[in-house]
């Protein structure tokens, strides 16, 4: 199922936490992870808006093994 490729649990969410905070546009970031949802919430000053979503759809690529188009979808 899908909702399986991106469950963060234990060191995976400690190191999707560090993807995302490790991007030059996101000042500070939380995620959340529940049986059914993952949640991020991050503050950010990005010149390019595109360049930040760009950005967090590598690191969901990452954690989910999807391509980008996938994931837009």
């Amino acid at each position: 199922e899908l909702r399986e490729r991106f469950s963060l649990y234990g060191e995976k969410r400690a190191d999707v936490l560090k993807d995302f905070l490790s991007l030059p546009e996101i000042h500070e970031a939380v995620v959340v992870s529940t049986c059914n949802r993952v949640e991020v919430v991050t503050t950010s000053a990005p010149e390019n808006p595109s360049s930040l979503h760009s950005s967090i759809e590598k690191v969901f690529s990452k954690v989910s093994g999807l391509d980008g188009e996938r994931l837009s979808t």
